[in-house]
């Protein structure tokens, strides 16, 4: 991940929130292809539970969308979800700015890298507890993991908007460690062990062939 690209805008951010005419709302978004298999439909349904001037912001396409859309009408929650489609580049990165926290209720992620992207962008995150997730989120010190329960999910929603500074720098920091400097470093290491454990191998059957 390049943390220098997914550093927060403010200005920027302000502005996308007028062009969806949310001014003055706490935002949490999601990011991602929208398939059935990340659980927006979770997030959506917690709303109920959550006060009316939280809103939730979908950022991606896919094949989930229109029955998401179906769902956000059938809760009447029109006022409370924005979907905006698809954003790439400094687009991504001015709607990641207009929020206050970062939700994501998939448990089938391989790296979460739209978890980082958000932490990078100084976003608190509030995770379903599984795979990638639990990999480098620690809950209540970097950011907030959660059951599959629309209570769950509710509740590390308002863990991660009410979070403390702290956890939100920790949460920098851990995106910081997944860059692309730090990551090659460790790509490097883990390639110069692996060669090294293969020449020692080759040592070894040499002097045994002897």
């Amino acid at each position: 991940m390049d943390n220098a690209r997914f550093t927060r805008r403010p200005e920027a951010g302000e502005a996308v929130r007028r062009r969806y005419g949310l001014e003055g709302r706490r935002i949490v978004i999601t990011v991602g292809r929208v398939s059935f298999e990340k659980n927006v439909d979770l997030v959506i349904r917690s709303l109920k539970l959550l006060e009316d001037d939280i809103v939730l912001m979908v950022v991606g396409q896919g094949p989930a969308l229109d029955g998401l859309r179906r769902l956000v009408e059938e809760e009447r929650l029109q006022d409370r979800v924005v979907f905006t489609g698809y954003q790439k580049g400094d687009d991504l990165v001015d709607h990641y700015s207009c929020a206050d926290a970062f939700v994501s209720a998939s448990v089938f992620e391989t790296q979460g890298f739209t978890v980082q992207e958000a932490m990078s962008c100084g976003l608190p995150v509030a995770c379903g507890n599984g795979r990638a997730f639990t990999d480098f989120i620690r809950d209540g010190e970097n950011g907030y993991l959660f059951g599959l329960t629309e209570e769950e999910c509710a509740r590390a929603i308002m863990e991660a908007l009410d979070s403390p500074q702290a956890v939100r720098d920790r949460g920098m920091e851990t995106a910081l460690s997944y860059g692309l400097g730090p990551t090659t470093e460790r790509l490097v290491q883990v390639y110069g062990e692996v060669i090294e454990e293969n020449r020692k191998r080759r040592d070894k059957e040499r002097r045994l062939s002897m």
